[in-house]
């Protein structure tokens, strides 16, 4: 019995030493995080002019997640592609005196991000880094009377667009195979569009939706 305690122990303390230095050749990892997001913009539609005072600026509070896979060349710079999706937000985008529309917007995205690690013999490791990628906004929007009830609902559609991101952050050391990465990151994601119909190129949405975001994940090397 000893005996195969002791072979199962050397065998996993082989696997652990291997892992680590597996881990230490390939620098691949896998961060799952959770993401808060203050969003903003302004309302746009082809319906009224530029500036019209029915068209109103939004602000509105989401979460979502995120997940990325990246790669660390152990110099200072890591390489990271990432998806992210919100919670949808519930906003007024034009009112004048008789009308409002309400919008629900719902954003994913798909970054490739790079990020400089600013080294030291800490546990704290700061960076700085930026991303450009892919945003989609699924939007749909509700017309309503003042004070009363909707009366038409307009097509729900998907804006795909150019998305880009700034960001700073700190990552914690807990092991050498796991960190803790906290970061604010801030991103523009494209712009959302609701048409009057399938054919129709009426539409009323926004202009470039701004995120302020932090996020928090667990970043696991391999």
């Amino acid at each position: 019995m000893r005996k195969i305690v002791l072979i199962i122990s050397i065998a996993l303390l082989q696997i652990a030493s291997t892992s680590v230095a597996f881990a230490e050749k390939t620098g691949i990892y896998l961060t799952p995080k959770f993401m808060y997001s203050a969003v903003n913009g302004a309302a746009k539609s082809n319906l009224l002019p530029s500036g019209d005072s029915a068209l109103l600026d939004f602000a509105a509070n989401t979460f979502g997640g995120a997940l990325s896979v990246g790669y660390d060349t152990q110099a200072g710079i890591r390489a990271e592609l990432e998806y992210s999706i919100g919670s949808s937000i519930n906003v007024e985008t034009m009112s004048n005196n008789s009308i409002s529309a309400n919008m629900t917007n719902m954003t994913q995205t798909v970054f490739a991000n790079i990020f400089y690690d600013f080294k030291n013999d800490s546990r704290f490791t700061p960076y700085l880094g930026g991303g450009v990628g892919v945003g989609f906004n699924t939007a749909e929007v509700v017309l309503q009377e003042i004070g009363g009830t909707s009366f038409d609902t307009l097509t729900k559609h998907t804006s795909i667009g150019l998305a880009w991101n700034v960001s700073l952050g700190l990552a914690y050391k807990i092991s050498d195979l796991l960190a803790l990465d906290l970061s604010y990151r801030f991103a523009q994601v494209g712009d959302a569009k609701s048409y009057e119909s399938k054919t129709s190129e009426n539409y009323i949405g926004t202009d470039s939706i701004n995120n302020h975001q932090v996020l928090l994940g667990l970043r696991f090397s391999f």
